[in-house]
Parts: C-alpha cells; structure tokens; sequence
C-alpha cells in the first residue's frame, strides 16, 4: 500500500512539474485572468515568482518569538499520534460511526477558523477534547472500555489543529525565504512529536501504559497554554502596528504585497499623533492611478489636521508634460491618464498638494496648537536618469527663486546639497542652488526625500555676517536618532516650552519688504517715531535698520504675500532715523549670497534686511525606505520609523 502511494505521488509530482505553470504572468490565461490572479496573491505576500534566498530572512524567523511557540504547540500537540490503539470489545459499526463523528469535528473545526478568523481559539478548542479524551484514557477503570474508547475517539480531534497551525505560518509570515524555512521548521517540528510520541509508551507499564497516557494530558495541556500565549502576543503585535505602540511604525507603501518583504519589514501601521503630516514625494512606484488611489486613501484616513504633499520624481503621472512624452516606456500596456491621477490630490477635501507653490495654512482645532505657518512645497530634483519633474543645472536658479522669501517651512523631494543628502556611494547627491536658495530664505523647517540612504536631520547655523564667502553656513549639528534600534520616536524636539528641546534660532521674521495693503508701518528708533499710511497709491516700504546705538520695532501685521513691484520711500532726515536701504533691482547681482550687516549695500539687502532673526534651519530627510535600488545590495528592502519634529510657531487670533 505504502509503495502504491508513493508511486502515484511521484506520478502526480512529475505531472505537475510539466504542465503548471510557475506563475499567473507564463499560463494561459487572459490578461484580465492573470490579474485578478495575481490580486488574489497579495495576502500571501511573496510576490508572482520569488527564487532568490536571502539569509537574513533565516536569521529572523530564528529569532522570531512566534517561530519557537508554533514549533512548540505542533510538538506537544503531536506527541497523542503515537497512542497505541488498544484492542476494545466494541461494535464496529460503533466504532465507524465514531470515526464519521471525529471527521465532521475535523471539518467544522477548520471551516470556524476561516470563518470567525480566530486560528488560536481553534486549536485550544480542538486540544481540549483531546486533553479530556487523556483524561479519561488514563484515568478511568480498566472495566469501563466505553469510556476508555470515547477517551481514544476525542483524542483524534487533535489532528485537525496541524492544519490550522501550517496557516499561521502562512497568515504571519512574509518573504519567500522566511515562508519557506519556516515550513522546514514545522514539518521538522511535527516529526520530532511523532518520534517522541511512542517514546512515552515503555514495556514496563504494560498493558495500560498509564504514564504515557498522562503525557498525552500534560503535553497537549501545555499546548493549549502555548497557543493561548501565541494569541495574546499576536494581539498585543497587531495593536503595535495599528499605531498604540509606535515601535515599528512604517508607511503603507504601495504594491508591498509583491516586494517579497518579511512580516517583520512590511508594516501597515498608525502614524504617530500630530497635527501636521508631511510627505515628501514619491507617493507611488510609477504614479500609476491604483497606486496613487491607495495612497490618497492611506492619507485621508490618517488623523491630521493638515496633510501636506508634494509629490517625487517616480510619480510620473503627476508630472503631465513628462508624462505625455515618456509614458509609454512606463505603461506601453496600460496607458494612465494624468488628469485622473492629478486630480486624485487636487480634490480632496484633506490633503493640501503642493506643485511647485505656496499657501497658508492655519490650525484651527480648539485643541489643537491654533498655529499660522507659511508654506512652500515642490517636487522638482535634479535630472538624474528618466524620471519625473527634474531640472538642469541651468534651471535651477529659475526654479528655486520662487521659493518666497517669507516662507516658514519648505518642502522640496531633492535635499540641498551637502545635507542629508549622502548617497549609497558616499557622494553628496543634493542640489546646490537649492541650499544657497536656504541660506536665503532660511525657513524654520526645510523638508526632503529623494535620497534613502540619508534619512536623518541637521540644524544649519548660517553665517550671516560673513562678507567674504557667499551662502557660507557658520555649522551645523547632527541629530542623534532617540528611536534607534528602540521603541521610542524618532522625535527632533525644537521647543524650548518643557526644557528638553535643543530649540531653534529664528524667529520667523518676514523683513520688510512688499508693503502694499492699506495698513500703518510703525517705526520706532529711540525717542522719535514716524508713522506712514501704506496703500495702494503708497510706495512699499523697504526698511532697514542699524543696530548700532538704536532700537527699532515694526508694525505690519498685513504684509504682502509676494515681494514682486518693490519701490523706495523716503523718509525725513533726522536724527537717530532709521537708514533705508537701496531697491534690490539697482544692487549689483554681485551681492546676491552675500553677508554682511544692513544697511551696507556689500551684502544681500534684500536676505537679511529686517530677518537677521532667522538664524538657523532645521533640515529633515524624512526618507521611509532606508535602501535603494537594487535593494539586494543592502540586503532587502529596509525601512525607517517617521520623523516626528516639535517645532514651536506663531499662534492666530481672532482679530487676525
């Protein structure tokens, strides 16, 4: 019979080997079949076709708590298959009426996991039938072989947890190589309770072989008390990722499913509380429209106030003039239409998309911070390859000129050059017209991506006073990950509120240029005070005050968003009077980056004028993946917690 067997499986195993395809993508099916197909292969998380071993994988599933528990329960719960079965004075219609009973637990015991999704209780509901079927094995009278066959019937209940236990290996583990060693493990798991099993039975406790029946109690007891552990910790794993431990938390990326990633990488996960969420770019692999449309879904359900966005070089649909060139290399098979992916962020009703622009954002929740915050946001980087929105070396000054200069906070996918921006290939992978543009505008916050490898952040002291070297910076300070290999945050904390933070030097000053609404600009400078009517017929005031033996404070709280059709004013001369400086458009370009102290015409007028208070930048390269591609040179994918940053801002009033 066993010879039989074995010849029909090598039949059918070699049958398979020639006619099964090894994928959906080379079998015969539609294109339509083919990817419902491979739709329906997301849960199990290993790709279409995955033949690579990654080490690393083995070294996780053996260090993985769950590993050892699952091998645990199928050693225990395997031991009862080496119950011997003992010859009893009963009915055989009996006995396969029994059996028919013991088949449909079976059944019914595998279609309530599937159907109430709960594996563990399951298998403790099918351990214990077996535990009381021990029990009344071992210790019933020997007389009473009624009891005693109902004892070995219900000790058969306990097969039907193998099967449940092979799918929580499936169900929580991912990557092929993780997938299949753990399968070894348990196949090796299984045999080892097989071998143990018929050790427990010894010639000596012949004919009732109580003790061995009491380790059929013990084991499956102790089998029962492991899966009930393996619950509780798989309980208090999924409320980790859902955001009430924020240890692993990573973003929801698109198409993970096929990245061949470990259960341990791949994290659909709450973000941290905030009030502001900011992403950087490259919402999707190749800006298709169901990749755009699960990220635009993942951002509405995250619990911000605001939600800010740009998007990056790999969301080629965003980037339409790119797109109706260069779009058919990405989608020749499935062409987009990048009016529908655009218009995914442009009308949603949450999340602020930012091409290449500015807008004001005001906080408003009561509970909330009640902040006002300037803020520009692009997706442009430099051309490298093709790829979406980049710009020429020749572009760039064009390009990073309309960051206006009042900004509070900046967003753009490419780093400045020199921070955070180090690639895989120890070069510095940034753009240096967008750090000199920095070193203009000097934002609280400057935000970036792009580069993976240089996820991190740095506070940037600029040199303001130095007239000798252009967009010189005086340091800068790295920052120290407090979440590192930890469960803490990745927090940079720029307060100063609760004495921890490191805070931030700048004050957030706007300057004075653009005065152009029907508003009064205050001006005192020691004992003297002039007032003027700003209009639309006023010429905008370009102030610019000495600090030498004078005072000086303004007054503007409605300032021109644009500094564009600037015009001198003059004011009386007298005594201990403010000094004006000269219009911008009659300075030399040559001073452009330039230190110094106002209102000498030998530095950047127009930089430093009224906003010597924005002293620092707090640069972020909030990068999620921490690899590149190829990622098998790092290993496989890897990933980054999110960059928290508390920063400090001007709260709104009511009569603003």
């Amino acid at each position: 019979m066993f010879l039989l067997f074995g010849l029909i499986t090598i039949a059918v195993g070699i049958t398979v080997m020639f006619l099964l395809p090894d994928n959906p993508m080379k079998s015969r099916l539609t294109q339509d079949e083919k990817t419902w197909a491979i739709e329906r292969l997301r849960e199990n998380q290993a790709g279409i076709e995955n033949k690579f071993f990654k080490p690393y994988m083995v070294k996780e599933c053996l260090l993985d708590l769950q590993t050892w528990l699952i091998s645990l329960i199928t050693i225990t719960s395997n031991v009862t298959n080496a119950a011997v079965w003992i010859q009893l004075q009963a009915d055989r219609t009996s006995l396969n009426s029994w059996r028919c009973r013991i088949r449909r637990g079976h059944l019914l015991g595998t279609y309530s996991a599937a159907r109430l999704n709960q594996r563990g209780l399951n298998i403790i509901a099918l351990l214990i039938p077996g535990i009381i079927g021990g029990c009344l094995m071992a210790f019933l009278p020997t007389e009473n072989k009624n009891g005693k066959l109902i004892g070995i019937f219900m000790t058969n209940c306990v097969g039907a947890s193998l099967p449940l236990l092979y799918s929580l290996a499936t169900a929580n583990y991912a990557g092929r190589t993780k997938k299949v060693f753990m399968n070894a493990v348990l196949l090796m798991s299984f045999c080892l309770g097989n071998i143990i099993g018929p050790e427990t039975f010894q010639a000596k406790d012949t004919p009732d072989y109580i003790p061995a029946k009491i380790a059929i109690v013990v084991t499956l007891y102790i089998a029962a008390c492991l899966t009930m552990f393996l619950r509780l910790y798989y309980i208090r794993e999924n409320k980790r990722r859902d955001g009430v431990m924020v240890a692993e938390e990573k973003p929801h990326l698109v198409d993970n499913e096929f990245m061949d990633l470990t259960d341990r990488e791949n994290h659909e996960f709450g973000l941290p509380k905030g009030d502001v969420l900011i992403h950087a770019g490259d919402l999707s692999n190749q800006g298709s429209l169901s990749e755009l449309r699960k990220t635009v879904e993942w951002l509405e359900k995250a619990d911000f106030e605001a939600k800010i966005v740009v998007a990056g070089n790999h969301d080629i649909t965003l980037d339409a003039d790119f797109y109706s060139q260069h779009g058919a290399y990405f989608h020749n098979q499935q062409p987009q239409n990048p009016v529908d992916c655009i218009n995914l962020f442009e009308t949603s009703s949450s999340i602020t998309y930012l091409n290449h622009e500015t807008t004001k954002i005001q906080l408003e929740k009561q509970d909330g911070p009640q902040t006002t915050f300037k803020i520009f946001g692009s997706p442009y980087s430099p051309s490298k390859g093709l790829w979406a929105f980049g710009y020429s070396t020749d572009e760039a000054s064009g390009l990073w000129d309309q960051i206006p200069l009042d900004s509070d906070i900046v967003i753009t996918h490419t780093p400045p050059k020199y921070h955070c921006d180090e690639s895989r290939i120890r070069q510095a992978a940034g753009c240096e017209v967008l750090r000199q543009t920095l070193w203009r505008v000097r934002p609280r916050l400057a935000v970036c991506g792009h580069i993976h490898e240089a996820r991190g952040t740095e506070i940037v002291h600029w040199d303001l006073g130095c007239s000798n070297i252009k967009y010189k910076e005086d340091r800068k300070v790295q920052w120290d990950d407090p979440g590192r290999d930890n469960k803490k945050q990745s927090l940079v904390d720029l307060t100063t509120r609760n004495g921890y933070g490191v805070g931030l030097d700048n004050d957030g000053s706007i300057g004075s240029w653009g005065y152009t609404n029907d508003d009064k600009l205050s001006i005192s400078t020691g004992n003297h005070n002039a007032e003027l009517e700003i209009g639309a017929r006023q010429p905008s005031l370009d102030l610019y005050f000495s600090s030498a033996d004078t005072s000086s404070s303004m007054d503007s709280p409605n300032i021109a968003n644009d500094f564009i059709g600037r015009s001198i004013a003059t004011l009386p001369e007298r005594a201990g009077a403010p000094s004006l400086s000269l219009d911008p458009r009659r300075h030399s370009p040559a001073t452009r980056g330039q230190g110094g102290q106002p209102p000498s015409g030998r530095c950047d007028l127009e930089a430093l004028s009224g906003r010597m208070g924005r002293r620092e930048t707090c640069i972020v390269n909030a990068a999620i993946m921490s690899s590149s591609w190829p990622h098998k040179d790092a290993g496989g994918k890897k990933f980054n917690k999110p960059v928290v940053v508390d920063l400090e801002l001007p709260v709104w009033t009511e009569n603003e």
